[in-house]
């Protein structure tokens, strides 16, 4: 054999070996390749390329990831038509400046969610599910409510199939009892719970398993108007207290009451088995913490 022919075995064997290498690419990134002309390695080259490339491996810029969710205002247009002012001289106190709650809720049981806002008066929004709400709130008996309402809970308390709701607030407390998703009844003193003092949040759990939703009111801070001070100085300038300048609220617990809380708790909640009296335990902010026992 001489040296030309044994340049040509060489070439023939290194141009089958890129063939095999370049077919495996193509099989293992499941390229069909056309058949190629005898003898021409160039065009299964350029396919395996186009193969590779395609896989993602190619140095072209990517996407970067989408961006912040983008929130719009539009409760005017959803038929959200509601305000209050906070009265009174300024600078406002403690008592004037603390935020207020809401819910969503479906409280009519038609599988879409309404909204209930809470302040000085109440405000209850049934929703479409198509994004409009229509102010259904003296239909469903809210107007009359008026007083220093602060949160909400929403719990079905007597099993009947239908969300009724709890308001805490400043001196204030009200249980409304959903009548058949058409009316709200007042039924406080039926259920026999007493203003709080100064009511924040609030929330309804079955906390013994019983079967049966218990209410969880957490209390602020001492504080009146009348007697208590009400502006302090930061800074150099004239504002609202802080709350840690007013007493906490558990210093006006009645002794005989807490003699008869046990020592019985879920997740830092004590309750009186048996009884409906109220239990405390000490929150940051909320050091008098009250929980109602469901009947």
């Amino acid at each position: 054999m001489n040296r030309n022919a044994a340049r040509k075995i060489e070439k023939q064997i290194s141009h089958f070996k890129a063939l095999f290498v370049l077919t495996l690419v193509a099989i293992a990134y499941g390229c069909e390749l056309a058949p190629t002309p005898e003898g021409n390695p160039s065009l299964l080259w350029a396919a395996s390329l186009r193969t590779v490339r395609s896989a993602g491996y190619s140095h072209e810029a990517r996407p970067g990831p989408p961006g912040p969710p983008v929130f719009r205002e539009i409760a005017h247009t959803a038929g959200l038509n509601y305000r209050w002012v906070i009265r009174g001289k300024r600078p406002l106190n403690i008592l004037q400046t603390i935020g207020n709650g809401c819910a969503f809720l479906d409280y009519n049981a038609d599988g879409n969610l309404d909204i209930l806002l809470v302040g000085p008066s109440l405000a209850m929004f049934e929703g479409d599910g198509r994004g409009h709400f229509t102010d259904v709130t003296r239909a469903v008996g809210l107007d009359k409510l008026h007083g220093g309402f602060l949160g909400c809970a929403v719990g079905d308390y007597d099993n009947d199939g239908f969300d009724d709701v709890y308001i805490s607030g400043y001196r204030a407390a009200v249980l409304l009892h959903n009548d058949a998703g058409k009316h709200f009844s007042d039924v406080t003193g039926q259920a026999g719970l007493k203003p709080q003092p100064w009511g924040t949040s609030c929330g309804f759990a079955d906390l013994d398993g019983d079967g049966y939703l218990d209410l969880y009111v957490a209390n602020y801070v001492q504080f009146d108007p009348r007697t208590d001070l009400t502006l302090c100085t930061f800074k150099g300038i004239l504002t609202g207290c802080g709350p840690i300048g007013y007493g906490r609220e558990l210093a006006r617990s009645s002794p005989s009451t807490a003699a008869r809380v046990t020592a019985r708790a879920y997740s830092g909640v004590c309750s009186s088995p048996g009884t409906t009296e109220v239990s405390r335990v000490r929150m940051t902010l909320a050091p008098d913490s009250r929980l109602m026992k469901s009947r």
